[in-house]
């Protein structure tokens, strides 16, 4: 297995336990006062009926040989009810990108990946369909998966064990440093990662070599475990010097969740490529009226156009 898919397992190992990490993280490291509005806030929101939200997305990629990958994304909307997005943007090697997103019912509705003013909406019945129609090419039975069961992913039942039991093993508080600050009347919480030392993890490698050998069936335990640790090796040079950070903005007196940020900086030119990401979302109103969002007057069924 080529030196890229070992360091692609890694990293995409590190980013999803990562994104697990900041949730546990929140009860071991803040003080009683500052968890207790962290909690409130956050279940307040939650339980609010409705909110209006906006968001922005900075993307860029670069490789040091080719032309920079860049994504400059903004959007708008409500979510209750009734679903709205307006986003707005460009894309490299894509161009500019104008959608608006409904939801309403059962029924979801897009605007502007068909023709010009046609709409494309979404039914279970059409997801099921284009599901049918590209079920050979997703790498595991969805249906299983989301009942716990990973042998489609070509895991034996030995390996499902020990998948579960290095991810049991697996305590993410040590590596998460998470602070509360006020900022501008707001409290800011904020969650930053060590990833070397998150990298370094025995679990990390664990869960790796599963990924390896689930992909190569004639791959030993050994080797497995070897190439794992070549690509986590790897992945901590490209990791070094990175930083991934989320925020999340609470109002004290509202008890309220305001907003919430990421802040994304792996790898460099010098490595052979870089990864930068910003994303800030923004709520803006809680339990505001949604029923404006409409069906639009006719629409094509997804399916349909996909043909």
């Amino acid at each position: 297995m080529s030196n890229f898919r070992r360091v692609t397992l890694s990293v995409a190992v590190l980013l999803a336990l990562l994104t697990a990490s900041v949730a546990f993280a929140q009860e071991s490291t803040l003080t009683p006062e500052d968890e207790a509005l962290f909690s409130t806030a956050n279940g307040n929101s939650i339980a609010a009926a409705s909110m209006d939200y906006s968001f922005s997305l900075n993307l860029l990629i670069e490789d040091g040989e080719g032309a920079p990958i860049e994504a400059t994304l903004s959007g708008e909307g409500v979510f209750g009810n009734e679903f709205l997005m307006v986003l707005t943007g460009e894309i490299t090697d894509v161009g500019p990108i104008d959608l608006e997103v409904r939801g309403v019912g059962d029924i979801g509705y897009v605007l502007g990946l068909a023709g010009e003013g046609e709409w494309l909406s979404f039914s279970q019945e059409d997801l099921t369909t284009l599901g049918g129609a590209f079920g050979d090419q997703l790498p595991g039975d969805p249906a299983a998966l989301m009942e716990g069961d990973l042998s489609s992913l070509g895991l034996s039942d030995d390996a499902q064990i020990a998948l579960f039991t290095a991810l049991g093993n697996f305590d993410p508080t040590q590596y998460i440093s998470v602070e509360a600050v006020p900022v501008e009347g707001e409290t800011e919480f904020s969650a930053d990662i060590d990833l070397i030392g998150l990298s370094q993890d025995p679990a990390i490698a664990e869960v790796v070599a599963i990924a390896l050998q689930s992909q190569d069936a004639s791959l030993s335990a050994e080797d497995a475990a070897v190439q794992a640790q070549q690509g986590v090796g790897l992945a901590q040079a490209i990791l070094a010097g990175g930083n991934v950070t989320a925020y999340q903005y609470i109002d004290a007196t509202t008890e309220l969740v305001t907003g919430a940020a990421l802040d994304i900086n792996l790898g460099s030119i010098e490595l052979g490529g870089s990864v930068s990401l910003q994303f800030e979302v923004a709520l803006n109103e809680y339990d505001v009226d949604t029923s404006f969002v409409t069906a639009p007057e006719s629409s094509t069924p997804v399916a349909e156009f996909a043909g």
